[in-house]
């Protein structure tokens, strides 16, 4: 998959993350993994919001062959490092 294409993939997993089931109390890491095919080209993703939902960083990346699982666990080994030196 182009790198453009890669990054159109993303942004429809964005579309569909749930803003309702973030928490009330403090910051939110929403993270996501996608791939075409499975393994397939992929890539991950995920944002940190405020409590009124207003966005503090986000980051997202194509990773090349992986599997869905894996698109899905580099979103959140990417998240806890960058969340653990903000203090979050």
């Amino acid at each position: 998959m182009e790198e453009e294409e890669c990054k159109k993939t993303w942004k429809r997993c964005i579309i569909c993350e749930d803003a309702e089931s973030m928490s009330t109390n403090g910051t939110d890491a929403i993270e996501n993994g996608t791939c075409r095919g499975n393994p397939g080209q992929s890539s991950y993703g995920f944002s940190i919001r405020d409590t009124k939902g207003d966005l503090i960083y986000a980051e997202a990346q194509c990773i090349g062959e992986a599997t869905n699982m894996e698109a899905e666990l580099m979103g959140v080994w990417k998240a806890l490092p960058y969340c653990d030196t903000k203090n979050f």
